[in-house]
This record gives C-alpha cells, structure tokens and sequence, in this order.
C-alpha cells in the first residue's frame, strides 16, 4: 500500500536539550561504545585464531558477539552524532532502516540465544551424544575429511609477506576509513539527504564489509606461520563475500537508475525516487544479494573434500574450492554430481545476477547519452555527466574484475590471474570508491569539512 504521509523526516529529541548534559552523553555512549566494539572483537579474534576454542559454544558465542557489534552500531553513533552536532534529525529513509535492522538483528539474537541454549542441554544432558548432535559438518549435511583449509595467500616469500602487511594494512586502513568518512557524512548531514547519497551511503556501507570479510584474515596469515581457517570459517566467509559483492552488483544498477531518471525525468524525479522506493529498492537488493549467498555457501557445505586442503587463494571461494573436491566417484558418487551442479550453478548464476544489472546499467546509460546529446549547451552537457563519469568507472573496475574471474570454469582459469582480479574487487575497488566517486563530489566535500569544523557553512 502506498505511503502518503507528507513528512519527510523526524527529530529524535534524545535524552535532554541541555548542551552539556549533551556533551556528557555523547562522551559517556562514545566510551561505551568503544568498550562494547573492543570486547566484542576481542571475541570475535580469540574464537578465531585459536583453534582450542573451535566448538560450537564458541562457535555460536563469536556469532553472538557480531550481533551485538551490529546491534550496537545501528542506534547508537546515531545518538552520538545528534549530541554532538545538536542535531537530531533523521529522514523517513533512514527511519524505516534504522528500525528493519533494529528488528532484525533483536530477533536473530534471540534466535541464537535460544539456539545456544540448546547448544548447552546437549552438552549436558546428552554428553555421549553431544559432538554427534552439534558436529558442524553433520549439519551441513557433509561428512567430508577434511576440518579445516591452508589459505596460501599470494606468496610464500617471507620478505614479501612482511612488505605486503604493510601495503595492504595501510590499504584497507584508507579504505574504512574514508568509505567511513562518506557513510558518517551521508546520515549526519540533512543536506545530503536524497535518493543520490543514500544509496552511495549503502555503497560505502558494502565497501566496508565487502573489505572486511577477506583482507583482515589475509593479514593475519602475513604474519602466521599456520594459515588455517576451519570448515565453518571458510562457509562463512564465502557466504558474506557473495552476499556483499552481489548485493553492490545490484546496488551500482540502482544507481544507474536513479541516474537516469534525475537526468531523463527531472520533472517527475522527486515521485518516482521517493523515500518509500528508495528503501524498497535497497532492502531487495540486500535480500536477493543474502539468498543468492546462501544457495552457493549450502551447495558448497554439501561437497565433500577428501584430497588436499590447500587453497590457493588469499580468501575461501566457491572455485578454489571446487578444485578440491573428491574426483574420484567411489569414494563417493554424489560429490562430483554436486561439484559438477555448483561449477554450474556458479556461472548461471553469476551470468544472471551479473549480466541483468549490467544491461539495466547500459540501458540507462544509453538513454542519459541521447536525453544529454539533445542538450545545446556545452555547459550543460558537462554538468549533467558530472554525476555519471564516476559511478561509470565504478561500474568499469568492479564489472572487469568479477567477469575475469567467474565468466570461466574453473578448469580454465590460471591462479595467478584469479588472484589479480580478486586484489582489484576486494582491495582495490573499495579504496577507490571514495575517491573516484565521492571526494570528488563538492556537496560531499563540503560537509566533511563543516563536520570536520574547516567549513561553518556552504557558500
């Protein structure tokens, strides 16, 4: 049913309107939340790199504690921000999210809360049968050999390593950091408040998990001589970084499309880009981006890995993995059904959910060319292809590299450059995506450095 209210935003009063009961407020949330992000990565670090605490309390605990790292994060720098600026408003848009994901992450940590308790009556009250109940690869459904994978990263030169630590440290550092900068930027600022930024908000938002769910593990095995992640760690990194990669797929073709329609309908813009549509289009784009996720990470479970567990690759992904798989049909006939089904399924679907965004990206491309080429004006031109040559490069970088890789079989692609194109998607891409898209952009330029107190106001 359509939303007809005329109210475009609110303004979330807080605790009190005294500015210094403001600024203790914001000081007392900042410290909290800075305690609550560092116990929980405490957390999430130790149930990961030592593998004595590879079980499924622990296993459900780390989880835990990643829903409370988002739980956390989705209310209060908000809070922080409205103290601190004396600014508490927030826009319909970003209402309705705040309030999905508040929702969301409540229930799933509910669920897992319930889940760990049973996880506790089976380890006590059926001991004997406990590590068959809770064996993570019996409820994947695999009953493969192998417990865990070596990521052999990029070389095994231990000069190199150490100089390569260093390189993509300070890379990915740039990279939260300034996807950070445009995502706090996006949400304080009311001026910033369109259909435009929110979805470059949601980009920087993907930029900076897309980066994290790979490149602080790469870091960690720089350092590590034992460049293990376990069975249910590596499912779970291929499942996030397919949620994420194709989520932004889909995310850059609304961009194209909200391009689009602010160059080819500017009269009819505000209708057809309003807050109700904006957030139905970036709540589908993540919910088929999670499902499209989940189908490749179960079928993945399912393979049985009974040769090596060497995987030549800096991150766990659906073909490195596949050439693991049991080759040999004795040992058991449904894995290679199953590795034939996912290679498969991997290029139908990788050729869908890559192919369709891009011909809608070409598309409205197409059609802002002609509506810019009827323009008589040079100026005019110039400034309705401002907003476009960016998100261009974007879409040319991220497309290039995710094509190189999954457009072939695995049988058919060299290591080297599966690796090369894997460094342009997780690395490189995302540290550009500030510059090359949003620093460039003046009104962006302009807030930060009003938040940042360099600027009072715009001229």
């Amino acid at each position: 049913m359509a939303n007809l209210t005329s109210v475009s935003g609110f303004l979330l009063m807080g605790f009190s309107a005294d500015r210094k009961l403001q600024i203790l407020h914001a000081l007392l949330f900042l410290v909290t939340y800075l305690l609550a992000l560092t116990g929980n990565l405490l957390i999430i670090t130790i149930t990961t790199l030592d593998h004595r605490l590879h079980s499924p309390m622990y296993y459900f605990l780390k989880h835990l504690s990643l829903l409370d790292l988002c739980f956390i994060s989705v209310t209060v720098p908000q809070s922080i921000a409205n103290s601190l600026m004396n600014n508490g408003y927030i826009s319909l848009g970003q209402c309705i999210l705040q309030v999905f994901f508040f929702i969301a992450l409540a229930s799933s940590e509910v669920a897992i809360l319930t889940v760990m308790s049973y996880d506790r009556y089976a380890a006590i009250c059926l001991p004997l049968h406990y590590e068959v109940i809770m064996d993570p690869r019996a409820l994947m459904l695999n009953q493969t050999s192998i417990t865990e994978f070596l990521l052999l990263g990029m070389t095994d030169i231990q000069e190199l390593q150490s100089f390569l630590f260093v390189i993509i440290l300070i890379i990915y550092f740039v990279s939260v950091t300034g996807n950070g900068a445009i995502l706090i930027v996006v949400i304080s600022d009311p001026r910033l408040h369109s259909p435009m930024y929110f979805f470059l908000g949601n980009l920087s938002c993907l930029d900076i998990c897309f980066s994290t769910v790979t490149l602080p593990k790469m870091l960690e095995n720089f350092l590590s001589t034992h460049k293990a992640i376990s069975f249910l760690g590596c499912i779970s990194q291929l499942h996030f970084f397919h949620f994420l990669g194709s989520t932004e797929v889909m995310l850059l073709a609304v961009m194209a499309f909200d391009r689009f329609v602010a160059i080819c309908k500017p009269l009819h813009y505000t209708v057809i880009m309003n807050h109700q549509v904006c957030i139905q289009m970036a709540v589908t784009v993540w919910i088929i981006g999670f499902f499209h996720a989940l189908l490749h990470s179960v079928m993945t479970s399912r393979i049985n890995f009974c040769g090596s567990n060497h995987i030549h690759h800096f991150f766990c992904d659906v073909k490195p993995l596949l050439k693991l798989a049991c080759g040999d049909t004795d040992l058991n006939e449904l894995s290679c059904s199953d590795t034939h089904l996912n290679e498969e399924l991997m290029m139908v679907l990788t050729g869908l959910l890559g192919i369709s965004p891009l011909l809608c990206i070409i598309s409205s491309y197409a059609h802002i060319f002609l509506a810019v080429a009827r323009v008589p004006s040079a100026q005019g031109k110039k400034k309705a292809l401002a907003t476009c040559s960016s998100h261009l490069s974007m879409v040319i970088l991220f497309y290039s590299s995710v094509f190189a890789t999954y457009l072939k079989s695995p049988s058919a692609s060299h290591a080297s450059g599966e690796l090369g194109a894997a460094i342009m998607y997780t690395l490189v891409t995302p540290t550009l995506n500030p510059f090359i898209y949003s620093l460039r952009n003046r009104d962006v330029k302009r807030s930060l450095k009003r938040i940042l107190g360099i600027e009072s106001s715009w001229h």
